[in-house]
């Protein structure tokens, strides 16, 4: 808890997005989301050149292009009252009603989860045909490898689950047991079948 914002990144191309969740809103925190996207990037086969950004003054600064122009990589702003051009800021309008969408689906989690859902939502838009990729997934664009949406997606955003304690095994760890726990999924690991 205690976010006060995301960053969010989209490649234009395909329409694969990145989101993280921020409590500072500064430029070493930008800075080290955009090395994380390039590191992604890099993982799966192509090379980030160029960030577009909003008319914001941290993504503006003086420091951030020097680091980034280190990186060999440019920045792009929308420029002021003009962010309607960026590609991110129309997909940000599409994340906001899929966010309250999945927000309002479910009545166990409250507001303060609005995170959560922005990377449940964010996972889920990566693994769909959009209107780039057509009959694709921006995944599959990206890294050549179809989701497996049956194993990702085992568990709603906010579905109700009952967990067993790690470090107990007993016969009944996974039944509504004692030694079971209620919990909420609000996300799914990408290694396994299971949610966190």
């Amino acid at each position: 808890g205690g976010f006060i914002g995301a960053y969010v990144f989209v490649e234009r191309a395909a329409g694969y997005a990145w989101a993280f969740l921020t409590k500072k809103h500064n430029g070493p925190e930008i800075f080290k989301a955009i090395c994380h996207v390039r590191s992604c990037l890099r993982r799966m086969g192509h090379e980030l050149k160029t960030v577009l950004t909003d008319a914001g003054r941290i993504e503006m600064s003086r420091a951030v292009a020097t680091q980034l122009a280190d990186l060999h990589i440019t920045i792009n702003a929308a420029s002021p009252e003009s962010q309607y051009q960026n590609f991110v800021e129309r997909f940000i309008q599409t994340a906001v009603r899929g966010i309250a969408t999945t927000l309002l689906a479910q009545t166990s989690l409250d507001r303060t989860f609005w995170g959560m859902a922005l990377l449940a939502w964010t996972r889920a838009w990566n693994c769909r045909p959009n209107q780039s990729t057509e009959t694709v997934s921006p995944e599959f664009v990206m890294t050549g490898r179809h989701p497996d949406v049956c194993k990702q997606f085992r568990f709603a955003f906010g579905q109700a689950v009952v967990s067993r304690i790690l470090g107990r095994k007993p016969e009944n760890a996974f039944k509504f047991a004692p030694t079971g726990e209620l919990g909420y999924v609000v996300g799914n690991t990408e290694s396994t079948s299971g949610a966190s």
